[in-house]
């Protein structure tokens, strides 16, 4: 009985499982899809805050790469899938193995999340991360980007296990570059990776570092609950909101540079810089200007979406 219920579903059929609806499974094939459907729902509850910084920014890079590699419809749709699926695989990987060692954290400033929440044990969630990470390498190798997914599985340990996740400097860093390294392992996999990749990533890690600590303003309980030390607890809130107010009004100027932007350059092209700057300076008024938990939350949006934004002008700039 405990076995089956660490994998969700029941050891017998016609078992009827205690969750939040009550299900009579008396066949195999209604146990495998009810099985299917709890396991959707866990790997949605551990990605679904992060969406807008893993997944659509994933879809946007792997649309680019295709526009890039020139492949025929077929081969193209086929990559297309193929690609989203190792994308879903290594975001919930890092998804799984952050959120083993956060529920204290979790249970304040996300508490949906499945181990906060209840949803699964404790040693069904370290099960899915072990199947899960041997999947994401399996997969990843096959694919041509074993490497990156080895450094993945290096910077997510030196985050969760070296302690480097509690420092305010490293905390930006590590995740900042397992993000990239996870959307230039997606290209990496349809075309590879030129200089002008190469120089798009490179200004976006500088760009994240610089900015990330943007969501220390909205995690501050959770962070101080996990032992963390973050910029606003290193500077205080109000000297760190108005050095990110000051950042993201001047940010346009960077997304400017990286676009290689002239009179030459595309009516799409110059949307996309528009809209990231509305939202870079829409960020920059509401984090002096919104300053509760709720606030900063859906300021924290903003930037997501500019984050988004940055990686769909990708298809039209390279």
């Amino acid at each position: 009985m405990k076995s089956a219920h660490r994998y969700g579903f029941p050891p017998n059929p016609g078992c009827v499982v205690h969750t939040d609806h009550n299900f009579t499974l008396n066949s195999p094939l209604t146990r495998f899809f009810w099985w299917l459907g709890f396991e959707l729902r866990v790997s949605y509850g551990c990605i679904r805050s992060d969406l807008w910084t893993t997944i659509y920014p994933g879809i946007a890079i792997t649309l680019a790469a295709l526009v890039h590699s020139e492949a025929r419809p077929c081969r193209a749709l086929a990559l297309f899938l193929v690609t989203c699926l190792f994308g879903w695989l290594q975001f919930y990987s890092v998804a799984l193995a952050e959120q083993l060692h956060a529920r204290a954290e979790d249970s304040l400033n996300k508490p949906w999340r499945p181990l906060a929440a209840g949803l699964v044990s404790y040693s069904s969630f370290r099960l899915r991360r072990n199947l899960v990470g041997v999947l994401y390498l399996m997969l990843g190798t096959a694919l041509g980007a074993g490497w990156w997914c080895l450094a993945m599985v290096a910077i997510s340990l030196l985050h969760t296990q070296a302690g480097l996740s509690r420092l305010w400097l490293t905390k930006n860093i590590l995740p900042s570059l397992a993000l990239l390294a996870m959307l230039a392992a997606q290209w990496r996999v349809i075309a590879p990776l030129t200089s002008e990749v190469w120089r798009w990533m490179a200004g976006m890690f500088v760009l994240l570092v610089v900015i990330m600590h943007l969501q220390d303003l909205r995690d501050l309980d959770g962070d101080f609950a996990a032992g963390r030390r973050t910029l606003p607890m290193v500077l205080g809130d109000r000297w760190t909101r108005i050095s990110l107010a000051a950042t993201f009004l001047l940010m346009p100027l960077a997304d400017y540079v990286l676009m290689r932007l002239s009179v030459n350059s595309s009516k799409a092209i110059w949307a996309c810089y528009v809209v990231t700057t509305l939202l870079c300076w829409e960020i920059a008024w509401r984090v002096l200007h919104r300053r509760s938990r709720e606030a900063d939350h859906r300021t924290w949006r903003y930037w997501e979406y500019w984050f988004t934004a940055m990686f769909i002008s990708m298809i039209l700039c390279l």
